[in-house]
């Protein structure tokens, strides 16, 4: 199984979302799929400029050279795409948003020809205490799985602009397998720096990876534990105002956990 993650993360290894990230990764390397992780921070991909076709110019047009030449490939080429982002204001962080954008654009007529359905992941988190802050990116993440194996005609009446047919890829379409989320997750940071154990949320990610790995599919239980509130909503809204006003959060014994 080949594995390709994105971290849609300004804070790259060091924020929550690789908290969540990186043992579902380990998870998926242990049951012996390969793993390529790349940062958004470290591709130049620039968004669609509203023609639709940023790799494969109109005619009299020039090809945009960026990033996404050799990354869409491997994109295509994976047997799962692991995207991972933060909620920003509710939403996919812009790079994120970008890729994606690209990846529909610029298309590749070689994920036609698939026979394995391909799996998206999404992982996330946000520092709102409501899972339901999560709501606008996944149904994102359900409408791209759904269109984004939508074919396109050659032409529209010989302008050489590619469109949607509305035709439907039966071997290649892509299945959103599942949501690894992370609400109020600066709690999390602040419980391992504190000393505070959190393994079922970390070692609910790596089962994650473990599950997909090997059984192409996540159980909602493994979902749910990584999802779990991790100490009173009261407690970790004084916390959060307490980082804000520029106080150290301090878990220990008064988190009660």
């Amino acid at each position: 199984m080949k594995v390709v993650a994105i971290n849609g993360s300004p804070n790259r290894e060091t924020g929550t979302t690789a908290l969540v990230l990186m043992p579902f990764l380990a998870g998926m390397e242990e049951a012996g799929a390969e793993v390529e992780l790349y940062y958004t921070g470290d591709l130049t991909i620039p968004p669609l400029k509203g023609d639709r076709h940023s790799t494969s110019p109109a005619p009299g047009t020039a090809a945009r050279a960026d990033d996404m030449a050799w990354l869409l490939p491997k994109l295509t080429a994976s047997d799962v795409l692991v995207l991972a982002s933060p909620v920003y204001f509710w939403g996919l962080t812009g790079p994120t948003k970008t890729l994606l954008d690209r990846m529909i654009a610029d298309g590749s007529p070689g994920t036609v020809d698939r026979l394995i359905p391909r799996r998206t992941v999404l992982v996330s988190t946000c520092g709102s205490w409501d899972l339901d802050t999560f709501d606008p990116l996944l149904a994102q993440m359900h409408a791209w799985c759904r269109h984004e194996s939508t074919l396109y005609t050659e032409s529209l009446l010989g302008s050489g602009i590619p469109v949607f047919s509305g035709q439907r890829k039966r071997a290649g379409d892509r299945i959103f397998a599942g949501a690894l989320l992370r609400p109020h997750a600066p709690a999390l940071s602040w419980m391992i720096q504190d000393g505070v154990a959190v393994t079922g949320v970390t070692e609910g990610a790596r089962r994650a990876g473990q599950q997909l790995a090997t059984d192409k599919v996540i159980d909602k239980k493994v979902l749910s534990e990584i999802s779990r509130p991790l100490l009173p909503k009261e407690k970790y809204l004084h916390l959060f105002h307490q980082k804000f006003a520029g106080m150290p959060p301090v878990m220990g014994q008064e988190a009660g956990l």
